[in-house]
């Protein structure tokens, strides 16, 4: 089996899509071989012209069935019947889904077969949808993950990015000590900012667009009430990036927080480690998220030594009704006093969870029981108002 293409800017542009075309070829010979069928692929990229094989084919009347090269001359001389020593063939143009002619299936024998059949043409026409199909989810992918990549750029170039800040409070008087920075996306907001970082990861932009938002935040540092901290989000890929290093100069490091957020297990890559050394040095603090969720375990958190844990909303939701919830926060509450760190119950939705926690230890707490995100003006002027004495987060009792 001959695969011939002439060169295309999509293939050009994308290995990996050139990659893919190459494993569905080797799919298709090794179901060939399954059958008992010797499947050699040989692989051609030419220019799209008519003294190509594949441009001959494409171009010409030559038919897609021939069952003896010899006998037709125009065929016979043609350098890749000559080179390959092609005696009988049937072939069919690959075209794109937008009619454009890109390469070619070649199914040949280097004896004459004068049992050629459409039925053998059928074959072969076969194979041919099916890698024109492959490649067209390829081609629609790429166009998607282009049009996403123009989409982020806009956002971050545009200011259509904005921050909302929810308060962490002290649980003994709902002081709020230190404020979590969330992004929200002036366009399309019904997609929710989650959507946004999920496609910015799909599109090769997590860093840029996390990037932009942890920047953003931090401007609203210098509204917060002193002593209180700025905290946030950031992917280990991006916290072990040279951009997020570059975003924290400048700016007091004793007051943010980065809370090291992530869809999946939190693995400890030598980057991620050398970059929380430098954020340690800095004075800068760490912060595990969604601690009881699965994607830090217990052996993580020891290793990345963070200084805040903050559990999970869904270990603090019904709290108070749970004695096994009850029993591994009492256990995360020793925990985090055992690393010296602080514990923050994310997601403290009702009174009656805002109680239990207390009477369980647990000194810090975030959630629409206390403040939902707010436009970060409005709440660094809220948090200025009730803030009074001015204590500093180890003062928290």
């Amino acid at each position: 089996m001959c695969i011939c293409g002439w060169t295309l800017p999509i293939f050009q542009r994308s290995a990996a899509i050139l990659l893919s075309f190459v494993i569905l070829l080797a799919q298709i010979a090794a179901r060939c071989s399954k059958l008992g069928v010797h499947c050699p692929i040989r692989i051609l990229f030419a220019a799209a012209d008519t003294h190509t094989f594949c441009g001959s084919i494409a171009n010409t009347d030559i038919p897609f069935v021939v069952p003896d090269t010899h006998v037709e001359p125009a065929i016979r001389d043609l350098p890749f019947i000559q080179d390959a020593k092609v005696r009988a063939f049937v072939a069919v143009p690959i075209s794109h889904f937008n009619g454009e002619h890109f390469g070619m299936f070649c199914c040949y024998s280097h004896e004459p077969r004068p049992d050629i059949s459409q039925r053998d043409l059928a074959t072969v026409l076969m194979f041919a949808k099916l890698t024109v199909r492959t490649l067209k989810q390829h081609f629609d992918t790429q166009a998607e993950i282009e049009m996403l990549r123009s989409q982020l750029a806009a956002v971050i170039k545009e200011d259509a990015l904005s921050i909302h800040l929810q308060p962490i409070v002290s649980l003994s008087d709902r002081r709020p000590m230190a404020a979590e920075a969330l992004s929200r996306f002036s366009v399309h907001p019904s997609l929710g900012p989650q959507w946004w970082f999920e496609q910015a990861q799909r599109s090769d932009m997590q860093i840029e667009l996390e990037v932009a938002a942890v920047s953003k935040a931090l401007r609203h540092l210098q509204q917060m009430p002193e002593r209180t901290y700025l905290s946030v989000n950031a992917s280990p890929l991006t916290v072990s990036s040279p951009q997020f290093m570059e975003a924290m100069r400048g700016v007091p490091t004793d007051r943010v927080l980065v809370e090291l957020t992530e869809r999946e297990i939190i693995l400890e890559t030598t980057p991620l480690m050398q970059a929380l050394a430098v954020l340690r040095e800095k004075r800068i603090g760490i912060a595990i998220d969604d601690v009881g969720a699965g994607y830090a375990g217990l052996s993580t958190i020891v290793s990345l030594k963070p200084n805040v844990l903050k559990l999970d909303r869904s270990l603090v939701s019904q709290i108070q009704s749970c004695t096994v919830k009850q029993s591994l926060t009492k256990a995360m509450v020793h925990f985090a006093t055992e690393m010296d760190a602080f514990l923050v119950a994310e997601g403290v939705e009702t009174v009656q969870e805002h109680d239990a926690l207390r009477r369980m230890g647990v000194r810090l707490g975030q959630g629409f029981y206390y403040a939902r995100p707010t436009e970060a003006k409005k709440a660094t002027k809220a948090m200025r108002d009730f803030y009074a004495d001015r204590p500093t987060l180890r003062s928290v009792s």
